[in-house]
């Protein structure tokens, strides 16, 4: 399967340079569509599904520069799975990392509709991320596939709040380590090891790019909250900027 044959949408809600964002997309590729506004995380996703209107679709976050090379890659037939997400790592351009933030995901139809994640999530859960089967091994064969070649950059630190806001909820999912419904203060020592690495370069890396540190700071805000207080992390969804867990 091509990556040209495949129905793209890019997802914005509230920034500033989306228009922009939007066009470079639309001059790289002139079928994409676009959803703008969906409040809460898992119905924006369900909202771009339904926009793509076929069995797959591929998600562009707003604050992401799709490069041009993505739109000569396919998509290996081991992966056209009902429950496999593709992804191509961005590039993140304040702190360096490259990993599934902004990355390009290529979602199956089946598992958009099904999933129940963020503001979604069964009473008494918590979800702070797409909870699509990480080990590979859940009852539906849900898998996550990574392609290893970066196809995008991603900047989420093109405005303060933007950025103080990206970094906030970054810092707690991965101070979290992948494990919702866990109290807060837990040992930050049990953090899978490289998600305490990217934990710990969201902290510290990036004072020299603009806006850059309100970036570290809400990631080292996030971790705070996470570890040193008593604040539910599920206030955070649905994310429509964080009037929602009192963080303005």
């Amino acid at each position: 399967m091509k990556i040209r044959d495949i129905p793209i949408v890019f997802m914005s809600f509230d920034e500033p340079w989306a228009d922009e964002y939007w066009e470079d997309l639309r001059s790289k590729a002139p079928w994409a569509k676009r959803v703008h506004g969906v409040v809460g995380l898992d119905a924006c996703h369900k909202a771009a599904l339904d926009a793509a209107g076929g069995d797959w679709v591929i998600t562009v976050d707003a604050d992401t520069i799709v490069r041009p090379s993505f739109f000569d890659q396919e998509v290996p037939k081991e992966f056209i799975r009902p429950y496999c997400r593709i992804e191509w790592p961005s590039k993140n351009v304040v702190n360096g990392l490259a990993y599934g933030n902004g990355s390009l995901k290529c979602w199956p139809a089946h598992m958009v509709r099904t999933m129940q994640t963020h503001e979604a999530a069964p009473e008494g859960s918590g979800s702070v991320d797409h909870d699509v089967g990480t080990d590979m091994k859940s009852t539906k064969g849900n898998m996550r596939a990574y392609r290893p070649s970066i196809q995008a950059d991603v900047n989420p630190a093109l405005t303060p709040y933007h950025a103080f806001r990206c970094g906030f909820r970054e810092g707690v999912r991965l101070a979290l380590g992948y494990k919702t419904n866990t109290d807060t203060g837990t040992d930050l020592s049990k953090v899978p090891e490289r998600l305490a690495y990217r934990l710990s370069v969201w902290c510290s890396v990036g004072s020299d790019y603009e806006n850059g540190n309100w970036l570290i700071y809400g990631a080292r805000l996030g971790l705070w909250m996470i570890h040193s207080s008593d604040w539910d992390y599920r206030q955070i969804n649905p994310i429509s900027g964080l009037r929602h867990s009192g963080m303005t």
